[in-house]
């Protein structure tokens, strides 16, 4: 997509969507992206998650495209989040929280350098609702209260334990009524003091619906800015 502002500036976007950084993808006008997103103007590129662009003859390559962390400790309270492996990232970036899951992205509203890592303090909380256990048929359970969201948007988060942290993935869900929620979770997840299938639950136990817990993926695609010259 070419852009001209009211000002006379000269924008291209170039878009692939659900790109991963290494892969191609060639334009009309011969320019050549790996990656999903980048704006060109004049002597710069704007890119995120690219690793590399080829426009007008001009080829850069851009370092480090995707950073992932690792939650290794949260406060819901707070929105804050403790991350292993995130390296400059800085206020009003944006992350992608358990990528593997459902994958919401937040704001992050503010960075601390801690010991082994960063403390992030992020734009929104992560807990779509809370309830009391019903019942529970394998890996169905009937919660005694409505979740007031979109059941689409609990798909693929966790259903945690409030009382010791036990989670599970969220498969499906369905509210029957205006009253209930039902859940479909998976099984165990391969963590340390998971507990077995049977045993992780029972009727009476208070649950949360939350988009991430310890120990899951934080995705950060800077935004980078590249000089365009032969």
């Amino acid at each position: 997509m070419h852009l001209t502002t009211h000002a006379g500036r000269e924008l291209s976007i170039y878009w692939s969507p659900n790109r991963e950084p290494d892969e191609e993808t060639r334009f009309e006008d011969d320019t050549s992206m790996q990656g999903p997103l980048a704006l060109v103007e004049t002597e710069r590129a704007i890119t995120v998650a690219c690793v590399g662009l080829s426009v007008g003859g001009v080829q850069v390559t851009i370092p480090e495209p995707r950073q992932t962390g690792t939650i290794t400790h949260l406060d819901r309270r707070r929105c804050t989040i403790e991350v292993q492996g995130l390296v400059g990232i800085h206020p009003h970036d944006r992350v992608v929280v358990n990528s593997q899951g459902r994958a919401h992205n937040y704001e992050v509203t503010a960075v601390d350098q801690i010991d082994g890592g960063v403390h992030l303090t992020l734009d929104m909380d992560s807990v779509h609702g809370r309830a009391r256990i019903v019942s529970v048929d394998g890996e169905r359970i009937e919660l005694d209260f409505h979740l007031i969201t979109r059941t689409a948007t609990l798909m693929d988060t966790r259903l945690q334990r409030e009382s010791d942290g036990n989670w599970r993935p969220i498969r499906h869900a369905r509210n029957a009524d205006g009253y209930t929620t039902s859940l479909e979770v998976g099984g165990a997840p391969g963590v340390d003091g998971a507990l077995a299938d049977n045993d992780w639950i029972q009727p009476g136990d208070w649950v949360a619906a939350v988009d991430y817990v310890v120990g899951d993926p934080v995705r950060w695609e800077p935004v980078i800015t590249s000089v365009l010259k032969d």
